[in-house]
């Protein structure tokens, strides 16, 4: 049964571009189209007029946009000051930027100034530490290469596209993965081949035209298993997240809006409560615990919105079992508890309160989280099961010794 129910939020003359996990948004307003940030509490912040294109917003209070010029420039808002940070890096000639994570860490494309050199880079906000992700594929004689980052998760992996172009009739590129040290293509040079989006839990949407003759393929890549697999859906993918849900649009004659996931597939305007008074809803983002922003329109007139979920813990063991989960691989590792957003701890304590464990018991459990998997409520409850197994075990074992022992 799906326990989960949505409730909307009316956000007016906003139109959001990216959401992140605590409700806070980037977008515009929707009469005159300046850039702003709208936070969970209300508060809105209007941007300068030069600053275009909203972009992505972290957990941490910065947001993403582009300085309007020529070329167009990166700029970082900083919320908790209200500050605009104009992004450059030395030597570069223009710069794409395509995310931001919750380590304050950017990931884009750089062009070298006086070369023909186009290479991905990972640009850390506060340090301003740079770490450049060179092509790794040859290219024929004559072609110049390049490597391109979309996105970028918590783990600091990121998900984009590397090949050719140049002197040769087309451009090749073939989608790749970054895994903070190296970079994996994904496939063979296509025409045209790239990927969009990547979880925290290292899952991508990956994307390619081996004929511009024919219609182009689309599918999902795991990073953690090196598996391909085609995209579920009968439509065109808008949004997924990590907990496996998926954002689609329907093929021709079709062209609703719907959210899948484990439990089933629903159409987007039936997530809006009875007598809510919206029509048309078109979503735009969705993040990680399933929250929807978008656009529709309340009283003949356009109106942003965000369905937020009404989470209610109904097995704590599901729960701490999801926050074990994501502490111990620093990712993801976020759970809503009596209706609020929590942040769990990061992985080093919990590894500390591991390495103080007996060995035998130590190695048991890292065993147990080493095969778990965690892509629907049946393998948590089972992960949660196996340690809670585990650590019984061990007790009853440790009182049977004490009792044995001489005294």
């Amino acid at each position: 049964m799906n326990f989960k129910k949505y409730s909307v939020r009316d956000l007016g003359n906003f139109s959001p571009a990216a959401l992140n996990e605590g409700g806070d948004m980037i977008g515009n307003q929707i009469d005159n189209w300046l850039t702003s940030v709208l936070l969970a509490d209300g508060t809105i912040f209007t941007l300068p007029p030069e600053i275009i294109l909203p972009w992505d917003i972290n957990n941490n209070g910065l947001a993403l946009a582009m300085l309007n010029g020529s070329p167009r420039q990166p700029v970082v808002f900083h919320i908790a000051t209200q500050q605009l940070e104009p992004i450059s890096i030395s030597g570069c000639s223009r710069l794409w930027i395509g995310a931001i994570n919750d380590n304050d860490d950017l990931a884009g494309t750089a062009d070298i100034a006086g070369t023909t050199d186009r290479r991905g880079f990972i640009l850390n906000v506060k340090t301003k530490a740079v770490t450049w992700v060179l092509p790794t594929i040859a290219s024929p004689p004559g072609a110049r290469p390049f490597l391109e980052l979309n996105d970028l998760n918590n783990r600091g992996h990121a998900s984009g596209q590397q090949g050719w172009v140049g002197t040769i009739a087309q451009q090749r590129e073939v989608p790749i993965f970054y895994s903070g040290n190296t970079v994996r293509s994904i496939g063979d040079p296509a025409i045209m081949a790239g990927s969009g989006q990547i979880t925290n839990n290292d899952r991508m949407s990956v994307g390619w035209l081996p004929d511009p003759t024919q219609p182009g393929n689309s599918a999902f890549y795991d990073a953690v298993t090196n598996t391909l697999s085609p995209i579920p859906i009968p439509g065109e993918l808008w949004d997924f997240n990590a907990s496996g849900e998926m954002l689609w649009q329907g093929q021709l004659p079709d062209r609703h809006l719907y959210i899948t996931s484990a439990i089933g597939t629903s159409r987007l305007d039936q997530l809006f409560p009875a007598g809510s008074g919206w029509s048309q809803p078109f979503a735009i983002i969705m993040n990680d615990r399933g929250d929807i922003a978008g656009a529709g329109v309340v009283a003949g007139k356009p109106h942003g919105f965000l369905l937020s979920v009404d989470s209610i813990i109904r097995d704590k063991d599901k729960a701490i079992g999801l926050i074990l989960w994501g502490v111990i691989n620093d990712a993801a590792g976020v759970q809503f508890i009596g209706g609020r957003f929590r942040r769990v701890p990061p992985y080093g304590p919990l590894k500390d309160l591991l390495n103080e464990l007996p060995t035998a018991l130590q190695q048991e459990i890292i065993s147990a989280i080493d095969q778990a998997r965690f892509d629907d409520r049946n393998g948590v409850a089972a992960f949660s099961f196996q340690v809670r197994a585990i650590v019984e075990r061990y007790r009853l074992q440790s009182l049977s010794s004490s009792e044995s022992s001489p005294p």
